[in-house]
């Protein structure tokens, strides 16, 4: 079975690219576990993975891969349950 050179490496490329942005959402959560005022920490943590994004494609529109949607989208859920949460005190 031959391979595309090319279509190998950006495969190969992607997947780190994947890898790299679950483990900054891993170390963000847990960050966020660790400080009180959960509400605030994990405005913080969207905000931080936000920023990162934005400093990347300065000056490009700014178009979000699958798995950054996934990772915003959860994010914004648990912000919501916590805020929800909070606000119900």
């Amino acid at each position: 079975m031959a391979y595309d050179h090319a279509s190998f490496s950006d495969s190969k490329r992607m997947i780190f690219q994947l890898m790299l942005h679950l483990v900054c959402l891993m170390l963000d959560i847990l960050a966020v576990t660790a400080v009180p005022g959960t509400e605030k920490a994990l405005e913080i943590a969207f905000l931080c993975q936000r920023l990162r994004i934005l400093e990347r494609k300065a000056s490009a529109k700014v178009h979000l891969s699958r798995p950054k949607k996934l990772m915003f989208g959860a994010l914004t859920n648990r912000l919501k349950a916590v805020s929800a949460h909070s606000h119900n005190r």
